[in-house]
C-alpha cells in the first residue's frame, strides 16, 4: 500500500513550488491545473456517491427568507435524513499553490474572500436557504455544511471546523487518490470523457483543413 507521503509525489504534476519550481516547470503544472479546475467537481460527485452521499443538486442557489440571492454553492447533499451545502475550493495552482493546503494561517485570508468568506460564516447555514429550478428542488434549509480544500493540516482541522461551524472538511487530493486506487468506473468514465474532448480540441488545432 502506498504511503501518504508516495501517494502526494504523484501530484507533483499540478502542485506548484514556487520555491523550487523554474517558470517554464510553473507554467505546465499551472495549466494542468487549471484543466483539472475544469471537471474536479464532477470528479467529487463520484466519491461523494461512493461516500453514500445522494446529490440532490450541483451548484444550488442561495436563497433568504425565500428570494433568491446573487450567488450559489457547489453541492446540495443528503445521507442519513440530513442534509448539507457544501464548497470545494482551491485546485492546487490557486495563487502559484500558495493556499493549497488549508491551515490555521491560511484561514484569516479566505474567510475574506467574498463568497468563500460567506460560506465560512459560522451563521452560514442558519441564514440562508439552497434550492435548484434544475433539479426541482425549492429553497430549503439544511443541517450542515461541508468543505472540500485541495488539502487540510490535519492538526488545524478541529479548529478551523470550529471557527467556520463546518461539519467536515475533505481533502480534494485523497479523494481523487482513492478513486483512482480503486478504479471506480465512475471516476474512470468522467475522466476518459473529458480527455476525449481535449484530444478533440489539439487534433483540431494541428489538423490542416
Amino acid at each position: 500500500m502506498k504511503t501518504r507521503k508516495a501517494a502526494a509525489a504523484g501530484w507533483e504534476i499540478v502542485e506548484i513550488d514556487k520555491k523550487t519550481d523554474e517558470s517554464n516547470m510553473r507554467d505546465s503544472k499551472n495549466f494542468r491545473a487549471k484543466l483539472l479546475g475544469l471537471f474536479y467537481e464532477e470528479l467529487l460527485k463520484v466519491w461523494l456517491e461512493e461516500r453514500g452521499f445522494n446529490v440532490l443538486a450541483m451548484h444550488p442557489s442561495i436563497y433568504k427568507d425565500g428570494k433568491w440571492t446573487r450567488g450559489s454553492c457547489d453541492y446540495l447533499l443528503k445521507k442519513s435524513w440530513r442534509r448539507y451545502i457544501s464548497e470545494a475550493k482551491c485546485w492546487p495552482a490557486y495563487l502559484e499553490g500558495d493556499m493549497k493546503l488549508l491551515t490555521r494561517s491560511v484561514l484569516p485570508k479566505i474567510q475574506n474572500e467574498g463568497s468563500l468568506g460567506k460560506f465560512l460564516d459560522p451563521h452560514f447555514i442558519n441564514t440562508y436557504e439552497f434550492g435548484s429550478r434544475k433539479y426541482g428542488i425549492e429553497s430549503l434549509k439544511v443541517d450542515g455544511k461541508i468543505l472540500f480544500w485541495w488539502d487540510c493540516n490535519r492538526v488545524d482541522m478541529p479548529f478551523i471546523k470550529r471557527a467556520c461551524g463546518l461539519n467536515e472538511i475533505f481533502s480534494i487530493r485523497d479523494a481523487l487518490d482513492e478513486m483512482r486506487h480503486q478504479q471506480y468506473k465512475s471516476y474512470e468514465g468522467v475522466v476518459e470523457r473529458y480527455r476525449s474532448y481535449i484530444n478533440d480540441l489539439f487534433e483540431h488545432l494541428l489538423s490542416s483543413a
